[in-house]
Parts: C-alpha cells; structure tokens; sequence
C-alpha cells in the first residue's frame, strides 16, 4: 500500500522515565533466555530482535522492579513481541485454523499447567509454560486469574485480527479501538505493574483503558509503514484515512487523540478516590507505574529499529516525540 509522505506529529508524554538500575544483567539474561528456547531461527533474525531493544522497553515500563522481576518481566516482553510477529508476518499467522489450535493449546497451558519443551510444544509453547511457572510462583490466585483472562482476550483479539486479514475486511473506527485495547497486549503487561509492587489492587485503581489507547495510537504512529506495506488495515492512522482523510490528517488526528487522551489521564488522576492509607499509597505507585509506560513506549519507539523506515519517512520525527525522560 503506498502511502504519501507524512510528518509525525510533535508527541509529548509529561512525565519522568528513568531505567531500572538492573537493566544491563536483565538483557544478558533474556538475550540467554531467548536462545536457550530457540525462539530466533536464524542469526539474521536474531540481530533484527537485538535491534529492536524490547529488553530497553521493560527496563524503563519498570523502573522499581527488582532484578528477579525485570528478568522475567523482560523474558515476557520478548516472547510477546515473537509471539506477535508469529500472528502479524510469519507464515502460520495466514492460517486462521492452524492459529486457533495454537491459541487454544496456549490457553490451556495457563489454565492448566503442565510440562512442555521445545521439541513436543515447539519453542513458543516452550518459552510460555516457563514464563507462567515463574509468573504463578510471583502471583497470588486473582492476580493470576486475572493474567489469564486478559492473555485469553489478547489473542482472541489478534485471531480477530487474523480473520479480517483474510477476508480483507477493515473494521470500522469503535470496532477497532475496542479490540486494540485487547490486541495491544498491555492487560496482561498492565498486571505485571501489580506483581512488582507485591500487592493487588482493589477493583476501582485498577488498569484503566486511557493508558492502553496512548499506548496502542502512539505505536500505530511509528508502526504505519509496517502495517501499510503489508496492507494490513489494523492501524488507527489507515482506518481514520479510511473515512477520507488524507494521510496527514489522519496522523495528525491520533497525535491529537494521544494528547487529549493523556491529559485526561492527569484529570482522573487528580479526581482519583481516597481509599486508605495502605491502599493510596499502592495506588500512586499503579500510577506512577502507568506513567512510565507511557513515557517508556514513546522513548522506546524512537529509539528501536522495529520502525525504522517509520521514522525516515516522517522526517526528523524523532527529534519532534520526546518524553521529559531524565
């Protein structure tokens, strides 16, 4: 799909990232992790993961994590990212049947744990039952209700994904903000923000979708040329440009609905409701956590070669989307 030349628009995320101060041991240990259960095929593929700093991305969404955490909160966000080019580009995610069946046998490994490896399972399938091993001995039984639930929602939204992909069909403007809340994979990244601080929060604190759509947008911003050369529809940006807008506006109007979406963030934040000591406290540190998701994702985004032509196209965007990261 050929798309006219765009400039991003200036995005700004008004609060302070920082690194976890174990994020040098924790990517030594997932770039370990990641060969031990042979996600990467090949040497080409494997130098197209470094490049992309997924490690760079969970060190800074988590700052306060211990280094026990961060290693498997890093492990996760590695396998999540291989897992969603197996959906997006590699050959099985064409074949909605064969996706199914791996969807399905990956739901039951949470639901119902068991021993797998690399040479029964396969390394996905590998790489997930040791990752929820270490996560179940890290959560209590609602948090890890929880993370199952929202794992289960994630990939039926990308088996979603798959099926309009088949079909050619582009889902309308609601249908696809909805299910990108799903399909972004924050839920259960979102529930990790929990485990780190070793407390659950009660139902009313807990992950709101404001911070799930300045995640999902600000990625459908640096992902627009990845999704427009595979003709793939599930972009915010291409379903906008859908309903007559030309490229540029419809850039320009998820820059607006990223801005407007973060300063109601700072509005609920300030209108948020006293609890208790014990559990105001938990709260400000799931916000502060939020927040540095926020300010994470956008560093992230300029900094990775995931989307690098992204930033070529759009001419020096990386010097116009900051965030006040110290």
């Amino acid at each position: 799909m050929y798309l006219t030349p765009y400039r991003l628009p200036n995005l700004e995320v008004p609060f302070k990232g920082k690194a976890n101060p174990h994020a040098s041991a924790s990517e030594r240990h997932t770039m370990d992790w990641v060969r031990y259960f042979d996600l990467l095929k090949t040497s080409t593929a494997f130098k197209k993961f470094e490049g992309a700093r997924f490690p760079y991305l969970a060190a800074h969404a988590y700052p306060d994590a211990s280094e026990e955490d961060l290693f498997l909160i890093t492990d996760w966000l590695c396998w999540l990212f291989v897992q969603d080019d197996h959906f997006d580009e590699a050959r099985i995610g064409r074949h909605t049947r064969r996706m199914q069946s791996y969807v399905e046998t990956a739901i039951d490994l949470l639901r119902q744990p068991r021993l797998v490896t690399v040479r029964e399972d396969g390394a996905l399938l590998a790489g997930l039952g040791e990752l929820w091993q270490r996560f179940r001995a890290r959560m209590d039984t609602d948090l890890a209700a929880r993370f199952v639930m929202a794992f289960e929602s994630y990939t039926t939204g990308c088996l979603w994904e798959l099926e309009n992909r088949a079909y050619g069909y582009t889902p309308t403007e609601n249908e696809y903000i909805i299910i990108r809340r799903d399909t972004s994979g924050f839920r259960p990244c979102a529930l990790l923000i929990e485990m780190a601080m070793g407390e659950s929060l009660p139902p009313l604190a807990r992950e709101h979708p404001i911070t799930n759509d300045v995640l999902s947008w600000t990625n459908d911003l640096f992902s627009l040329e990845k999704e427009a050369k595979r003709k793939d529809m599930h972009n915010l940006v291409l379903v906008l440009r859908g309903s007559q807008m030309s490229v540029q506006e419809a850039v320009d109007a998820v820059g607006q609905r990223i801005d407007s979406s973060i300063a109601q963030f700072i509005e609920l934040e300030d209108a948020l409701p006293v609890f208790s000591r014990e559990t105001d406290k938990l709260v400000a540190g799931y916000v502060a956590g939020l927040k540095s998701w926020m300010a994470a994702n956008l560093d992230w985004s300029i900094a990775t070669g995931r989307y690098e032509r992204a930033l070529d196209q759009s001419d020096q965007s990386s010097q116009s989307a900051t965030s006040a990261a110290s």
